[in-house]
C-alpha cells in the first residue's frame, strides 16, 4: 500500500470511531432526557390534577416533587457549584 492509501485508512478508522462514540453519547443523552421529560410530564399531571385555585397544602407534594427534581438536575448539570 502507499502512504496515501495508510492515511486514508486511518483517517476513515479514526473518524469511523470518532463518529460511533458520537453517536452512542447521542442516544445516551436521548434516553436521559426522555426519562427527564417522563418525570416532568408525571409532575405536571399532579399540577393538573389539583384543579383551578388549589391551596398551598394541596400544591405542597407536588411542588417538593419539582423541586427535588430540580435540585437533582442542577447536580448532575454541575455537581461541584450545587453540593446540596
Amino acid at each position: 500500500m502507499t502512504a496515501g492509501q495508510w492515511f486514508g485508512t486511518v483517517l476513515m478508522i479514526v473518524f469511523g470511531v470518532w463518529f460511533v462514540g458520537f453517536n452512542i453519547l447521542l442516544w445516551v443523552g436521548d434516553r436521559i432526557d426522555k426519562r427527564n421529560r417522563a418525570e416532568l410530564a408525571d409532575i405536571s399531571r399532579d399540577f393538573d390534577a389539583l384543579g383551578p385555585n388549589p391551596s398551598l397544602e394541596e400544591m405542597q407534594p407536588a411542588l417538593d416533587r419539582l423541586a427535588a427534581y430540580r435540585i437533582r438536575f442542577e447536580n448532575w448539570r454541575s455537581p461541584t457549584s450545587n453540593p446540596t
